[in-house]
C-alpha cells in the first residue's frame, strides 16, 4: 500500500470515527436529556453564534480599514491576516452562490495581502527576489520554448516576455516563465527565496498565496484582452513600481 492509500485510509477512518463518536453523542442527548439539557446546549450554540458574528464583524472592520488606507501596523497585522485566511475565503464562496463574479473579492483578497507584505517596509537583495510569471504571456505565434529558461526569449516585442526579460536583467532579480501552480512551487522550493512577486489571474495568484505561507508573495493582476489563458499581458511600469519598491537600492540597474 503506498503512502497516498495509506493516508487516505487513515484519514477516512479518523472521519468515519469523528461521525460515530458525534452519533453516539446525539443519541445519547436524545435519549437521556432532559429539556434543561436542550436549553443549555442551544444558549451555548447562541453564545458561539454571537461570538462569531461579533469576530467577522471586527475582522471585516479591519479589512476595510486597510484597505482604504493601504496600509496596515504591526498591531493589526495579525487580525487582518486572520481576515485574509479565514473571512475572504467564505465571501467568495458566498459570491459564487449568489451569481457574483467570484474575482471582484479575489483582486480584494490580493490587494489585502499586497498590503499585508508592503507595510511592513522590507527590502530584498535582488538575488533573494524571485519574479514568477505565466506562460500564458507569451505570444501564441512564438515557437521559442521560454518556460523554465527566460534567456530563451528573443525580446522581438511581440508579448511581454521581453519586457520582462530586460526587467530581470536590469533590477537583477530571477525571472521563471511558468507552466502551472505546481511548477511554481517547485522553483519556490528550489530557489529558496526570500520574497515571490507573482503575475497571474485571480484565481491563481490567491490559490498560490494561500499554498506560500512561509514567503511573502506580491501579486500582479494580469490583463487578459483575448480572454483566460491566451496571449494574456502585464503592465509593466506597474511591475517595475513593486520590483523598485521592495528591492534595496544598492545594485539597481547596475549601480
Amino acid at each position: 500500500m503506498d503512502n497516498s492509500l495509506k493516508k487516505f485510509s487513515f484519514l477516512a477512518l479518523c472521519s468515519i470515527a469523528i461521525f460515530g463518536l458525534i452519533l453516539a453523542l446525539v443519541g445519547y442527548a436524545y435519549f437521556y436529556s432532559t429539556i434543561n439539557t436542550y436549553r443549555n446546549i442551544l444558549l451555548i450554540l447562541m453564545l458561539l453564534i454571537i461570538i462569531l458574528i461579533a469576530v467577522s464583524m471586527l475582522l471585516a472592520a479591519i479589512i476595510l480599514h486597510a484597505y482604504r488606507r493601504r496600509h496596515v501596523n504591526r498591531w493589526l497585522s495579525l487580525p487582518l491576516r486572520t481576515g485574509l485566511r479565514f473571512l475572504l475565503p467564505v465571501i467568495t464562496f458566498l459570491s459564487g452562490m449568489f451569481k457574483n463574479s467570484r474575482d471582484t473579492i479575489r483582486k480584494l483578497y490580493v490587494d489585502i495581502n499586497n498590503i499585508l507584505v508592503e507595510s511592513k517596509g522590507r527590502k530584498y537583495k535582488p538575488d533573494k527576489v524571485l519574479l514568477i510569471v505565466p506562460h500564458c504571456l507569451q505570444s501564441t505565434k512564438c515557437s521559442y520554448k521560454v518556460c523554465g529558461n527566460i534567456e530563451n526569449c528573443r525580446k522581438c516585442g511581440a508579448c511581454r516576455i521581453g519586457d520582462i526579460y530586460r526587467l530581470a536583467e536590469e533590477t537583477g532579480v530571477k525571472a521563471v516563465v511558468a507552466t502551472g501552480g505546481t511548477y511554481a512551487r517547485s522553483v519556490i522550493k528550489e530557489e529558496k527565496p526570500q520574497i515571490v512577486v507573482s503575475v497571474a489571474c485571480e484565481r491563481d495568484l490567491v490559490s498560490g498565496i494561500m499554498d506560500v505561507t512561509r514567503i511573502p508573495v506580491l501579486g500582479i493582476i494580469n490583463i487578459r484582452p483575448n480572454g483566460p489563458c491566451n496571449n494574456t499581458t502585464v503592465d509593466i511600469d506597474v511591475l517595475r513600481k513593486k520590483l523598485v519598491e521592495i528591492l534595496l537600492t544598492e545594485g539597481l540597474y547596475g549601480d
